[in-house]
């Protein structure tokens, strides 16, 4: 993503990457970010609580989740999702499951900053397309609501209940 960054910062240069939370490779990163000449367009948050993420989501105009490892449920696609925040992210586990390519935002291969940067900036140059993406991510988000869930156990106890 960093390497994608300096790429979109040649064409939108008052972009700014938000990362959020915190780990090991912190320095790597700032490294990185100090190497590739984009260090006044790129901010870390370091950890935040819950309340706080969901601000920067509703603040964002994308939600990139470059994993390079699979996760088989990634919670930060649903939370952005929520908000209504297209989402470019990788083919890895959960990912590709969550994201509806072309709809709610789009898939792209895992470690490839061309395709990412590609990706940004067709986004952020398609305004219609960000506004129909930020409305299938509001619905499809609601899939992943805790009153879905809970409708779905009932059912399942409805069905099952008396075989348990």
């Amino acid at each position: 993503l960093l390497k994608a960054m300096s790429q979109v910062i040649k064409k939108f240069p008052q972009i700014e990457l938000i990362l959020v939370g915190d780990g090991p490779d912190k320095q790597f990163f700032f490294d990185l970010i100090k190497k590739l000449g984009i260090v006044s367009n790129v901010k870390f948050t370091g950890n935040v609580t819950k309340n706080k993420i969901l601000q920067f989501y509703s603040n964002s105009t994308i939600v990139v989740v470059p994993s390079i490892y699979p996760d088989n449920f990634p919670t930060v696609c649903i939370e952005a999702m929520s908000v209504g925040r297209p989402l470019i992210g990788t083919r890895m586990g959960g990912i590709q499951e969550l994201i509806d390519d072309g709809e709610t935002g789009y898939l792209v291969s895992p470690k490839n900053e061309y395709t990412i940067a590609d990706t940004i900036i067709k986004l952020l140059s398609n305004k219609s397309l960000l506004n129909r993406f930020s409305s299938n991510s509001i619905k499809k988000s609601t899939k992943y609501s805790l009153e879905e869930h809970i409708k779905k156990i009932e059912k399942l106890y409805k069905k099952y209940g008396k075989e348990i």
